[in-house]
């Protein structure tokens, strides 16, 4: 099985991290998802996808007496929410240093949160895949914004998770527009012609190829989910698209954001000054307000298990 430490999240870490920590779109999507979810009190929740512990969180804070297992297989995302749940702050503190001024107070704070949580979360090293051969009964899972990350063919992680549920269990999962045919897509703000224009214009100035380990935004629809989740012994009992603004005053920093995913020498001096570049030739032909596409849309899909596999 394909591990994600081989991929995205150990390369890929602390971009992801300082990105959430200025805006906070991706923790907008899991807390939608979670809410969906709707634990109680009682359950136990598997959390497949645990970035730095702050989903897990989420999950813990909807309601008391609930226990909660972080499931992942990249060790790296592992070991730093051991560390934010720890209630010392040693293990973050070699963490720390990794990181922004910025993103070092977000940690901080949420160690300082998850903290009473401590006794309450367990982990476990595993892909959705494997997630069956734990051995371990769930009332909930959430496999938080991670549609597109699930390994081909996706039906071996729904039918682990079918596995992993008690009767009647309940699954949420999300994803992103751009790996999603939304019925309000026309409002993507990936398709603002600002927004293109400046991956399109920093290709051209600098000359640079996308490097990055990013899956390619295959589209997703409906009916394709649909026909998968039945295949794997459950039904859909919601689907909803969450919207999110990327307001004009952030979007610069969003598709600077971006870059860090795309290519490396992500912090030399020489990628600063094409990005500069790049925002100055964009600004001179597009304005963002201009358009509607202003808006992050996040898929959210609530699952139950009618079937037995």
């Amino acid at each position: 099985v394909e591990k994600m430490t081989d991929n995205f999240f150990d390369q890929y870490l602390k971009s992801y991290l300082e990105y959430e920590a200025e805006f906070g779109f991706g923790l907008s999507q899991a807390r939608e998802e979670i809410k969906t979810l709707s634990v109680k009190k009682g359950d136990s929740v598997a959390n497949i996808g645990i970035n730095w512990g702050h989903f897990l969180k989420m999950i813990l804070d909807t309601t008391e007496e609930v226990k909660v297992t972080g499931v992942d297989n990249c060790q790296t995302m592992l070991d730093l929410s051991k560390a934010v749940f720890s209630p010392s702050l040693d293990s973050l503190n070699i963490w720390l240093t990794k990181f922004s001024t910025p993103t070092k107070n977000y940690l901080r704070q949420l160690h300082q949160e998850a903290g009473k949580y401590s006794r309450q979360v367990d982990f476990i090293y595993s892909s959705a895949v494997e997630l069956s051969t734990s051995g371990r009964v769930f009332d909930k899972i959430a496999a938080t914004m991670g549609y597109h990350w699930l390994e081909q063919p996706k039906t071996k992680a729904f039918s682990s998770m079918n596995q992993s549920l008690r009767e009647g269990g309940i699954v949420t999962f999300s994803t992103a527009s751009a790996f999603f045919e939304c019925q309000s897509g026309d409002y993507s703000f990936t398709l603002n012609p600002y927004y293109q224009s400046f991956f399109d214009e920093f290709k051209r100035i600098s000359g640079k190829e996308d490097d990055s380990k990013i899956i390619p935004p295959v589209k997703f629809t409906l009916d394709e989910i649909v026909s998968l989740i039945r295949d794997s012994g459950f039904e859909l009992e919601s689907y909803h698209e969450h919207q999110i603004p990327i307001p004009e005053e952030v979007i610069d920093g969003v598709c600077i954001a971006g870059l860090k995913f795309r290519y490396s020498n992500k912090n030399s001096q020489v990628l600063t000054n094409y990005i500069e570049s790049t925002l100055k030739e964009v600004k001179s032909k597009y304005r963002y307000g201009d358009y509607q596409q202003q808006l992050e849309i996040c898929p959210i899909f609530r699952l139950r298990k009618v079937k037995e596999l």
